[in-house]
């Protein structure tokens, strides 16, 4: 049986960051391999440092001009609060350590190359994905070498699975992840603006493949559900907002008096909101999957949220994310949803509930996409 390491954000307080890698390891397995998710990113904290927050913001983004001092003051201000919902956070933290635990293998944390070229060089073959494996903006600005596999064997085959930059990206920087992967077997993305960018710029062995997530079908995912302990309303609107503008709030009203129903909020749980609404602090990838699966309209600015919301057939309308937008709208092209992607309250009213068009499409993407991977196991 084929080994196969696995180098992704498996260790993050992110349900699609989650709940791809655990797709990903499922697909592989089922496909008579073994996966072994490497952990090479360090776990998360309960407790924010603001004085760490500080470092990294000033060296990512900078300290010149009074809007970036505004920014970094409002993100430290933000961190402090934060560690307000210390013990809830743990909680939601050890939720989300069971689902790893009980769904895949990992290896211990480690992300010393020396100590990845001992103890984790020996796999019959690499991948790299699927999320924003090379997005700079997670690790201090810079790439962050792992995820480009130079620790490997030579001999050892390297591919990226459904990789992501987590937007647009400048050609220089698209060049340099190029010039980082040119002993990879085979590079796969996951949007297609980012494939057209890479072969506008020389790369020749670029593919657009579905998050790994899309390869689960909806009775799959149901097997990993857990119903929450809180008791919430049982029809509700589904609110998930990573960087949340509250100029978007007036629209979740609206649609929450228009259609005369609740809102459950999944938002980080330091984030206020000028409706009414239930939040669950807590949630973990089960109880997440959960409320997807019986919400009766979601409205998001989360990818992975689109993702589940196809995955589980559901109304859901995908709000603007600034610099993240990509992501959603390649995806929502490829299955011919434009028209989910809002962005002002009147355009709110034209979404409809019909799948029978996006099937077809998602399966045809979703045969590619296994096709790639199964290639692995026969090379």
């Amino acid at each position: 049986m084929k080994k196969v390491g696995i180098l992704t954000l498996t260790n993050t307080l992110n349900y699609g960051g989650t709940l791809q890698a655990v797709a990903l390891n499922k697909t592989i397995k089922k496909m008579g391999m073994n996966p072994v998710n490497v952990i090479c990113t360090k776990p998360p904290k309960a407790w924010r440092s603001a004085r760490t927050y500080l470092r990294e913001r000033v060296r990512l983004y900078g300290c010149q001009g009074i809007y970036a001092k505004i920014r970094i003051c409002g993100g430290i201000v933000k961190t402090l609060i934060s560690n307000i919902h210390y013990f809830d956070v743990k909680l939601k933290m050890k939720k989300f350590d069971m689902f790893i635990n009980d769904n895949i293998i990992t290896t211990p944390y480690c992300e010393d190359e020396e100590k990845l070229k001992k103890e984790y060089s020996n796999y019959d073959a690499y991948i790299v994905g699927s999320d924003q494996v090379w997005n700079t903006m997670f690790f201090g600005g810079d790439f962050f070498a792992p995820f480009f596999l130079n620790f490997t064997c030579s001999g050892s085959p390297c591919y990226s699975y459904a990789a992501s930059v987590g937007g647009k990206k400048e050609d220089q920087y698209i060049q340099e992840i190029i010039s980082r992967t040119k002993h990879f077997e085979k590079i796969t993305v996951r949007e297609k603006s980012l494939e057209i960018q890479m072969k506008h710029l020389g790369s020749t062995n670029v593919m657009t493949v579905l998050d790994p997530t899309l390869l689960l079908g909806k009775k799959e995912w149901e097997k990993f559900e857990k119903k929450p302990e809180k008791i919430f309303p049982e029809k509700y609107i589904l609110v998930y907002y990573l960087e949340k503008d509250s100029v978007k709030d007036e629209l979740i009203k609206k649609l929450s008096e228009e259609l005369n129903l609740p809102v459950i909020n999944l938002m980080p749980i330091y984030q206020k909101t000028n409706y009414p609404c239930f939040v669950d602090k807590t949630a973990g990838p089960a109880e997440f999957l959960y409320y997807v699966h019986h919400a009766n309209y979601i409205i998001t600015n989360s990818f992975h949220m689109v993702v589940f919301s196809l995955i589980y057939h559901k109304k859901f309308i995908a709000l603007e994310r600034e610099a993240q937008e990509s992501r959603v709208i390649d995806l929502l092209n490829t299955v011919h949803l434009n028209e989910r992607y809002i962005k002002s309250i009147r355009e709110s009213g034209k979404i409809m509930e019909d799948y029978e068009d996006v099937l077809p499409l998602l399966e045809a993407e979703k045969k590619r996409s296994l096709e790639f991977l199964k290639s692995i196991e026969e090379k």
